[in-house]
């Protein structure tokens, strides 16, 4: 064994080269010449590989972003066809709101009166129960028939004590 920085020594005397390189030990049969010969192919070997991972990783990232931008792409799309369905959905039911009214006001028109004559019945007769309503005023006592002195259903209701009809 024989360790030099002597090139021309090593070339001629060994034909055996070991290399010691980042932990890895290689051997290369023949002078220093051959080792040089055959280390510069590794490199260019080394380097060719090299080369291609980093294509072949680059070509990943790029597939990699491709498929990020179709994924946002088809969300894109899927949001939109909602989006759509859901206007589509809501002519429809304007459309049969529509088509609802038409009908109730055509019952109105077939009955001797427009949807305006309608509403004005409607609110007239609205306020025409209200205030016959204010105007009823109910006594505080009422006659009715009362059996053994027990408060009858209509006491319990109206919150008043009804006199009995032999009483009076």
């Amino acid at each position: 064994m024989l360790v030099t920085h002597d090139r021309y020594f090593l070339d001629r005397v060994t034909d055996r080269i070991f290399e010691v390189d980042r932990g890895t030990v290689q051997s290369f049969a023949g002078n220093y010449a051959y080792y040089l010969e055959k280390k510069a192919e590794q490199d260019a070997i080394t380097t060719e590989l090299q080369g291609k991972a980093s294509a072949a990783k680059a070509k990943w990232e790029q597939e990699v972003i491709k498929a990020q931008a179709v994924t946002q792409a088809q969300q894109e799309k899927e949001v939109a066809a909602l989006q759509a369905e859901t206007a589509i959905l809501a002519a429809q039911k304007i459309k049969t709101d529509a088509d609802a009214q038409a009908y109730a006001n055509s019952k109105l028109v077939s009955a001797g009166l427009t949807p305006q004559e309608r509403a004005q019945f409607d609110k007239d007769t609205k306020i025409g129960v209200a205030e016959a309503l204010a105007k009823i005023t109910l006594p505080t006592t009422f006659m009715a028939g009362n059996q053994g002195g027990q408060s009858s259903m209509l006491e319990s209701i109206l919150g008043v004590k009804l006199l009995d009809q032999k009483q009076q």
